[in-house]
């Protein structure tokens, strides 16, 4: 998928290609994606939308989605690491996501219809806009190694002063990318080499300005009422 960006994996032997291909055949391969999701992950319209979600409360927030896609069984692993306001979209949600299947769009339609948050910048699998709540669990900063701004919040859980989500924005790409890949090493079993890129800049730009935008708002709101 040219639009995801991630590490690639090249066999630099012939023993070593068969191996490698093996792995994902075998499906002892470990992908982690991040993405930016437009709202906040409601866990409790989740359980009415799929029964096959499968949540258990722990720090940070963790699921698993189980659904199909074109009749074959699909599974992801979710983890919510992080939520910033945003005046456009009320809310961009950060995701850790783990998939244990392969199906095409996996992680693009788990998390438009599944979640009803289509990650930002999808012009092909949109989501129900009704499906978008509130999310009122632990939320982490992305910042440090992970190359990100701090995320905020209120007390709550919620976000003042913005409005309704609108239409997903795809002008700005695609908001997924492929964080780290882990594989058997083809030669020594039992170990398992991995490679990993940094945080795109872009990421951490659109946090940025989404913060940025939404106090903005805030404190020119404030002066109004003043």
């Amino acid at each position: 998928d040219n639009r995801v960006a991630g590490p690639v994996v090249v066999a630099k032997t012939r023993r070593a290609s068969v191996e490698i291909g093996r792995a994902f055949e075998d499906k002892t391969v470990m992908k982690e994606y991040r993405a930016i999701v437009v709202g906040k992950v409601n866990l409790d319209t989740m359980i009415n939308i799929s029964a096959a979600a499968d949540i258990s409360a722990s720090t940070p927030i963790s699921f698993t989605i189980e659904s199909e896609i074109e009749g074959r069984k699909s599974q992801t692993e979710v983890e919510i690491i992080g939520t910033t306001p945003c005046n456009i979209h009320g809310t961009l949600t950060d995701l850790k996501l783990y998939p244990r299947t392969g199906r095409k769009h996996q992680l693009r339609i788990h998390c438009a219809e599944i979640l009803g948050c289509p990650i930002l910048g999808d012009d092909l699998h949109k989501g129900d806009l009704s499906l978008r709540g509130e999310f009122d669990g632990p939320v982490e900063s992305q910042s440090g190694s992970e190359g990100g701004s701090e995320v905020e919040s209120d007390s709550k859980g919620g976000d003042k002063n913005v409005q309704a989500s609108p239409a997903v924005r795809m002008r700005t790409g695609l908001f997924l990318y492929c964080r780290k890949i882990s594989i058997p090493h083809p030669k020594r079993s039992g170990e398992m080499i991995s490679a990993e890129i940094p945080e795109p800049l872009r990421f951490t730009r659109t946090r940025n300005k989404a913060l940025k935008g939404y106090n903005w708002a805030a404190a020119h709101d404030t002066d109004a009422n003043a």
